[in-house]
């Protein structure tokens, strides 16, 4: 049999094990949807499930995350170290750990992979151009050996990245990338 507790909100009585009050609505978790984005405490853990697939989670995937507003990034106009001193001075940091299953996992891998074979590949354009051929088929090959590399990152970045940051403030965490079938099961920020 359930254990039951008093909500240290209203004192109604609620199963110990219970995340949302069923009367007053207090959510014990800490996590929240607000439409297509999900916040939560800095302190809170995510429910066990993956943010990809909202299947039962069967790894955890810990991110460091960091965020500064959209301005700070107008200060590389007028000097990258500025850009780069401001940005350490005032972005705010989060430690979570979001849940997947081995499929998003190895999806993750597999595009991490991939991402550093286009990458050496790209290199190697490069080197074998410098290395056999003259004039204008170096460049040609230079370029070549550039975009294949360009595409490696993008591959790598988009493929790699389970959620993305929105938002951190002194409390809260705001992430994008999220399932709708796992946004669907939680409470409405009402922050």
């Amino acid at each position: 049999m359930a254990k039951n507790i008093l909500c240290p909100m209203c004192a109604e009585t609620i199963e110990a094990s219970a995340t949302i009050c069923p009367h007053c609505r207090e959510n014990f978790v800490g996590v929240w949807r607000d439409a297509n984005t999900l916040v939560m405490k800095k302190d809170a853990e995510l429910p066990d499930r993956c943010v990809k697939s909202n299947l039962p989670a069967e790894t955890h995937l810990p991110r460091d995350l960091t965020w500064h507003p959209v301005w700070v990034y107008l200060l590389v106009l007028l000097s990258p170290l500025i850009y780069i001193i401001v940005a350490l001075l005032i972005r705010k940091k989060a430690k979570i750990s979001i849940g997947l299953t081995d499929a998003c996992a190895a999806k993750r891998r597999n595009a991490i992979l991939i991402a550093w074979l286009l990458a050496l590949a790209g290199l190697g354009v490069i080197i074998g151009g410098f290395a056999t051929l003259t004039g204008d088929a170096t460049v040609i090959t230079t370029l070549a050996g550039i975009v294949v590399m360009i595409v490696g990152a993008n591959w790598g970045m988009r493929g790699s990245s389970m959620v993305s940051v929105s938002k951190i403030d002194d409390e809260y965490v705001w992430l994008k990338g999220v399932c709708p079938e796992y946004l669907d099961e939680l409470p409405e920020w009402e922050g």
